[in-house]
């Protein structure tokens, strides 16, 4: 009788954890046979450790941290700490990491849903934009299953950090910003009269914020217009949802082209997988950055690499 379970634990002890040990075993292409100095010594830096729930990871750019950022999720992955999310500053960089990953043998994927990222047999490599928004994959409202997360890298996380604050944006041309414009055009006015005419008039000049007392009371009326606009097909119909819990503590800013609706703190709460723990595992955070973040987005436990 055959014991599949005996020879699934073996396998699963051959797939190596160490770092340096499990790139030197990927299939890589020519050129990257080993690792530099500087991704070695992160490297091991990091596997000391690993257990640690947030790592704060700074390489200076061009220090090879992609590379680092795979295989450190593979790692995981190996450790049986999966589903291992990367993500990436945008959609360009993105196709980047997927072509780095196949370099040095590293299987990924981008449909989250699916069963090689579920059953941890390639790492999820998404852009920002797909892990923060009011519709995301790994939130508990969608109506499917949300995407679990036991493992993530956030690469170029204060880039990433910044991209999540710039919701909602509703470009002019689009109903909600006439209508908006509209409703505040009195506090406008006396907020500043000529920049009130910029706007109107689509003349580029300095932007004007709506005041945080004529927000406030006319909150409601502004949600009915977001609301009726958040349609699907709509630029609003995937931000709203994510910035709607907090759009009293919003910052509404009118330009020429645009009004920008901003929360204060990156809009995350309806990201779930990213803020609790999955139901398989203890999730291991690793945001990577080429700058010092600011004392707002640190986590818990640094590690600072000069």
């Amino acid at each position: 009788m055959v014991d599949f379970a005996a020879m699934l634990k073996e396998s699963e002890q051959d797939a190596p954890v160490e770092p340096r040990e499990l790139y030197g075993q990927l299939k890589k292409s020519s050129g990257y046979g080993y690792l530099r100095d500087v991704q070695a010594q992160v490297l091991t830096a990091w596997h000391k450790r690993r257990d640690e729930k947030d790592i704060v990871i700074k390489v200076n750019t061009g220090g090879g941290k992609t590379i680092d950022g795979l295989v450190i999720l593979q790692s995981y992955l190996n450790a049986g700490e999966g589903p291992s999310l990367y993500v990436a500053p945008s959609k360009y960089l993105q196709t980047q990491v997927i072509a780095e990953a196949e370099r040095i043998g590293i299987a990924t994927t981008t449909n989250v849903d699916g069963a090689a990222y579920l059953r941890s047999e390639a790492i999820g490599v998404v852009n920002v934009h797909e892990l923060v928004n009011g519709r995301t994959k790994f939130s508990a409202k969608r109506s499917a299953k949300r995407a679990p997360i036991g493992a993530v890298v956030i690469d170029d996380a204060h880039a990433a950090l910044a991209t999540t604050r710039e919701k909602l944006t509703i470009p002019r041309g689009n109903s909600a910003f006439d209508k908006l414009l509209s409703l505040f055009e009195p506090d406008l006015r006396t907020q500043s009269i000529e920049g009130f005419l910029d706007v109107k008039d689509d003349r580029r000049g300095a932007p004007v914020r709506v005041p945080f007392w004529a927000w406030r009371i006319k909150l409601e009326e502004a949600r009915g217009v977001l609301r009726e606009e958040a349609t699907d097909g709509n630029e609003l119909f995937f931000d709203w949802p994510g910035v709607a819990d907090v759009l009293a503590l919003a910052r509404p800013v009118f330009a020429n082209d645009k009004l920008t609706i901003t929360p204060y703190c990156p809009p995350t709460t309806s990201t779930h997988s990213w803020r609790h723990p999955t139901e398989c595992s203890s999730q291991r955070r690793s945001p990577m950055t080429a700058s010092w973040l600011p004392t707002s987005a640190r986590t818990r436990k640094v590690w600072w690499i000069r």
